[in-house]
């Protein structure tokens, strides 16, 4: 138990709350469970605290919270946000907090389309919208397409190469963008990635979002033309 992250932990334990207490149905004494717990272990000091922060990391993220029937906050029900948890697992949870961060404008149709479980969809659009910003940054015409354009854009004669840079960092810039979309851009001629899974997928998506952050530095910086 000890090797498990506060948030591994936690998850187990609401998954206890949820099969032997019957938390998301109705609700159940967490102070009770949570002193049973500590007490199990003894003097297990670190076991102890372990049981009692991922508890409190329960509480603090909202996967439990006061049944409104009750006048003492011990006793909880499972919300749904803790059911969606149990349900969709814990790697799900995570990613899906990743992305509640200020994403770029132009990933926000990428970004709901994740929330609604479109995974495919949403990492194909988050890296169109990459290819988009680039072909429009660096001034270059609809004909100009995926690889290519990324190669024509960061290439050694392309528009948005750094002149302050060295050689091999313009050989790096410009892989980084043309791996991405060539890995990415299109679920379907790339059988051997499962944009199903939603954690790959979320993935994509701050991957397009650090790509669009290296690009609006390179508009600040200047782009030639």
């Amino acid at each position: 138990m000890k090797a498990l992250s506060t948030e591994e932990l936690a998850v187990q334990i609401l998954h206890d709350l949820d099969e032997n207490q019957g938390a998301r149905a109705t609700f159940t004494n967490i102070d009770s469970w949570r002193a049973a717990a500590v007490r199990a272990y003894g003097r297990d000091l670190e076991a102890q605290r372990a049981i009692i922060e991922a508890v409190h990391w329960l509480r603090m993220k909202g996967f439990v919270m006061q049944d409104p029937s009750q006048s003492s906050d011990c006793f909880v029900y499972i919300t749904k946000r803790g059911a969606q948890l149990l349900d969709d697992g814990l790697q799900r949870h995570q990613i899906t907090e990743r992305l509640d961060i200020d994403v770029r404008s132009a990933l926000q149709p990428a970004k709901e389309l994740y929330l609604q479980g479109r995974f495919d969809t949403a990492a194909f659009e988050a890296m169109k919208a990459v290819e988009v910003a680039v072909r429009v940054t660096a001034h270059l015409g609809n004909e100009a397409l995926g690889v290519p354009l990324m190669r024509t854009a960061l290439g050694k004669a392309g528009p948005l190469r750094d002149p302050a840079a060295e050689p091999g960092e313009h050989v790096a810039a410009m892989e980084l963008f043309a791996g991405a979309i060539g890995s990415f851009k299109n679920p379907s001629s790339h059988r051997y990635v499962d944009f199903d899974d939603p954690v790959l997928a979320g993935e994509v998506i701050v991957l397009a979002d650090l790509l669009l952050r290296l690009l609006d530095r390179r508009r600040r910086t200047g782009v030639s033309t």
